[in-house]
């Protein structure tokens, strides 16, 4: 996910941190199929092999707990009086845009997930002097048209592994806020998905990706998820 700078200023919204460190966390369908724009050169979404799993059913019963957490909390299902509908509405299509544009490679992963957060810092009201909702959902969304990229490279389209990507962050926000995967485990996960980002950024330098490369960005995302999944279907009992 190609990285470019945004414009922080007069943002109220402070960099979050997970676990204790800086956190770089960002779909209700499952990831690994399809969506996003096309590969280039006729190169199937994701390359050859594409990440393994990645649906929530790979959860179990951990899939129903999350998908309740997700609904009541990140999109806002407990914070949206039925006289705030057009305003859940607006804050719900800002979700869909932050993640339709880090599958498409418009935004980068990190920042992406870091929106994700300041979007869930909304509907838990822990925004301080940011205005009422509609203007905290306006300031968030100013902030991430701002770090949209214009255009991207076809040769190095990631779309199922950003999906992936998004996946664990989403569950990885999850796993912290409800206390089902310890301080250490997400920090260590993180840490993983953080150091799959570096690499995958490296790779694309060159404007293009061999299959080489997108089986190791591939293979080293399914093994951040196994880490997610072996961590939430612990907790089924």
């Amino acid at each position: 996910m190609k990285a470019k700078a945004t414009l922080l200023a007069g943002a109220a919204f402070a960099v979050w941190t997970l676990g204790g460190i800086c956190s770089a966390l960002a779909q209700g369908p499952p990831p690994g199929g399809g969506g996003g724009p096309p590969g280039g050169g006729g190169r199937p979404p994701g390359g050859p092999g594409r990440p393994q799993g990645g649906g929530l059913h790979d959860l179990g019963k951990a899939a129903d707990r999350f998908q309740a957490w997700k609904t009541a909390k990140l999109e806002g299902a407990e914070s949206f009086s039925k006289y705030q509908e057009e305003v859940r509405e607006g804050y719900q299509k800002l979700l869909e845009k932050i993640e339709k544009a880090t599958v498409e490679d418009r935004l980068d992963g990190t920042e992406a997930r870091k929106f994700l957060m300041n979007a869930l810092k909304i509907t838990e009201g822990g925004v301080q002097g940011g205005g009422s909702i509609e203007e905290q959902i306006k300031a968030l969304e100013t902030l991430v048209d701002s770090a949209l990229t214009d255009s991207v490279n076809a040769e190095t389209l990631t779309p199922a592994l950003n999906k992936l990507q998004w996946m664990i962050g989403e569950t990885l926000i999850y796993g912290s806020k409800s206390g089902e995967l310890s301080k250490a485990k997400v920090s260590s996960i993180n840490r993983k998905l953080m150091a799959l980002e570096e690499k995958e950024a490296k790779y694309k330098e060159d404007n293009k990706l061999t299959d080489l490369e997108r089986k190791r960005l591939d293979e080293g995302a399914s093994k951040i998820w196994e880490l997610i999944v072996k961590g939430l279907k612990g907790r089924n009992d």
